[in-house]
């Protein structure tokens, strides 16, 4: 056991590695793809409420705007995909940063129907101004990204297996840029607002400018997950914040773990793969599932990764002689 904990992350390492190879057919790698593009939206909701504490309902429309921008930027301004990376999570963290500053000044449930307003407000934009977003028809013909070293022929990335290393690569610079993020100074501010934030605030915490530092950089992430969603599926369109992308982000985080690294991994690599596993229940499929989430919820009120590692305290101290 203990060399197995010594390895755990060369393993891990390997394992997503070779993963892409060692699925067979086309879907199950789609499901990946779509896996480490739900980790990174878990992650970056995962700032805002698992670290501070705040319940952002109209977090999806920075997910929208980061892929509306990729999209115009390639397909209306002939811009490479990493060049719409970078105007989407330019746009994202401007718009967090003017969305967050009347809006954090709120608490509660009052912070999380702002939020919601404002999400309706770009998801009018998106479906009325024709003239730039297409409307309900959407943006299709997003270009595949490319990549281009000195000295190489450029490679394009058009594969499910190419696909799934991009989206891992962005997926682990995600996680990085949060585990940096909370593991320092910063990290522990945003737990002091969540724990009592008037507290924090009477002990010389800036709260106010920790909350929107976590907004503005949980949004720039959904910007990227936007932007590389629109390139994967090669078309945007106003169902980028459905109810499907709303409820299914909150629940992996939720449900994974709130307010741990491992946690919005777990729930996006888990939701990603039960609704498939669940189709053969055809009918009862939804049922199953509410089911299984009101259970987690209940009896793992600490999300998944919270349960596991009760369970491993448990068994540490039963072994103790």
């Amino acid at each position: 056991m203990n060399a197995v904990l010594r390895w755990k992350w060369p393993l891990l390492a390997a394992l997503l590695v070779l993963l892409p190879h060692l699925l067979q057919g086309e879907y199950p790698r789609h499901l990946m793809i779509l896996a480490m593009v739900f980790v990174m939206l878990a992650q970056g909701l995962n700032l805002t409420m698992g670290y501070v504490g705040y319940l952002p309902f109209g977090y999806l429309i920075f997910f929208a705007m980061g892929a509306y921008a990729s999209a115009l930027l390639s397909v209306n301004w002939g811009q490479s995909f990493w060049v719409g990376l970078a105007g989407a999570i330019g746009l994202t963290g401007v718009l967090a940063f003017f969305i967050g500053i009347p809006s954090l000044r709120l608490r509660g449930p009052y912070f999380a129907i702002v939020t919601l307003a404002f999400a309706e407000i770009g998801g009018l934009v998106l479906n009325n101004w024709v003239e730039l977003t297409r409307g309900p028809m959407g943006i299709p013909g997003i270009p595949s990204p490319t990549i281009a070293l000195p000295g190489m022929t450029p490679y394009r990335i058009n594969g499910s297996v190419s696909w799934y290393y991009l989206m891992l690569v962005l997926a682990v610079l995600v996680t990085l840029v949060c585990q940096r993020l909370v593991q320092s100074r910063t990290g522990d501010a945003f737990l002091a607002i969540r724990e009592n934030e008037d507290l924090a605030e009477s002990v010389g915490v800036p709260t106010y400018r920790y909350k929107l530092l976590a907004f503005v950089v949980s949004a720039m992430i959904a910007g990227v997950a936007g932007s590389a969603y629109a390139h994967y599926v090669t078309i945007v369109s106003p169902d980028l914040e459905s109810f499907y992308f709303v409820i299914t982000t909150f629940t992996m985080v939720i449900i994974g773990g709130q307010g741990t690294l491992s946690g919005p991994i777990v729930g996006a690599v888990v939701f990603t793969i039960l609704p498939e596993l669940l189709r053969a229940a055809q009918l009862w499929r939804l049922v199953i599932f509410g089911v299984l989430m009101v259970a987690g919820i209940v009896f793992m009120p600490r999300g998944i990764v919270g349960w596991a590692e009760e369970q491993w305290q448990r068994l540490r101290r039963e072994g103790r002689p």
